[in-house]
């Protein structure tokens, strides 16, 4: 990831982490709880790189073409 200092990369990495384990099933409290966190702020930092990945922004903000498909 360009332009990202080693902690915006660990902090979006540890982000991405916890929204495949929300996806995994586990809750926001278990993942809070593991981490040291409050259950919020793990639920915010799912919902945003949620949101993050949807639009197709990668970890530096850049507009990324995350999926190309095309409808049949």
């Amino acid at each position: 990831m360009a332009n990202l200092s080693n902690s915006d990369e660990e902090f979006h990495r540890q982000s991405v982490a916890m929204l495949l384990a929300v996806i995994n099933g586990r809750s926001y409290e278990a993942i809070a709880a593991e981490l040291g966190f409050a259950r919020t702020t793990v639920e915010r930092r799912v919902k945003r790189v949620a949101q993050r990945i949807s639009q197709g922004v990668d970890g530096s903000g850049e507009r990324r073409s995350l999926i190309s498909a095309k409808r049949i």
